[in-house]
């Protein structure tokens, strides 16, 4: 298979090693070029994807079934999540938070639950969301985060959205951009473990490569388009 269009980490711009190529069945874009970086350990997508060809993908899926599916591991991170926020604003209800990537808006109505009543949720457009504006929640919809307005909140919440935009050192940006001053950023991501590493080396292996393969293609797709290290996070988090 031929290797990616992009072989220098978003983050950091060092050398990208290449992985393996993996099966994309999500739109027109069939095969993904998986790529680790050598300076900061970041595990990205290689291939340069489009709003319009990431859109396709994700207007692929079903999305009562992926819900569903990831009911009571979403239950669990939500409560754990509501937990440190309150622990965050001390239990200051009054606390400006904003969810990016709020998804079908679960994890807002738990912080609505818990008390808190100046929330806001983004999301890109097309995802129907009219519950949360009937709850007086504001919403936000674009690619790239200007609708949202700069110091406007005391808590930025991100769960599982890094790993899905094409510009993480941007996201981060933004985030700052949009916090008051002495704001919290708070986010969950996948990151990389010891045993991927080991599959990236079974990756490139004869005849048992196929498995390093499978297990890449659940790692990192053209829905989780990065893993990051520590590393990586902390020149992330410094632009």
């Amino acid at each position: 298979m031929a290797q990616s269009d992009s072989k220098h980490c978003k983050i950091c711009d060092g050398p990208g090693k290449f992985i393996c190529s993996t099966w994309n069945e999500h739109g027109s874009v069939k095969e993904i070029q998986n790529y680790r970086c050598l300076n900061c350990g970041l595990v990205f997508v290689g291939n340069v994807l489009t709003d319009s060809q990431l859109n396709e993908a994700y207007g692929t899926l079903d999305w009562a079934r992926y819900y569903s599916e990831i009911k009571e591991e979403n239950a669990a991170k939500i409560k754990s999540s509501c937990i440190s926020v309150k622990r965050l604003t001390r239990g200051n209800s009054s606390k400006r938070i904003l969810d990016i990537g709020c998804g079908n808006g679960e994890f807002l109505q738990a912080l609505r639950d818990e008390g808190f009543v100046s929330l806001a949720g983004h999301e890109i457009p097309g995802a129907d969301l009219k519950h949360l504006e009937q709850m007086n929640i504001k919403l936000y919809r674009d690619m790239d985060w200007s609708s949202v307005p700069s110091s406007a909140f005391d808590v930025i919440t991100m769960l599982d959205v890094a790993e899905h935009v094409r510009h993480p050192v941007e996201l981060f940006e933004q985030c700052f951009r949009m916090l008051r001053v002495g704001g919290y950023l708070y986010f969950h991501t996948p990151v990389v473990t010891k045993l991927d590493r080991t599959m990236h080396y079974v990756a490139g292996l004869p005849l048992i490569g196929k498995l390093g393969r499978i297990w890449q293609r659940g790692r990192t797709s053209i829905f989780h388009l990065q893993n990051y290290t520590y590393k990586a996070f902390l020149l992330a988090l410094s632009g």
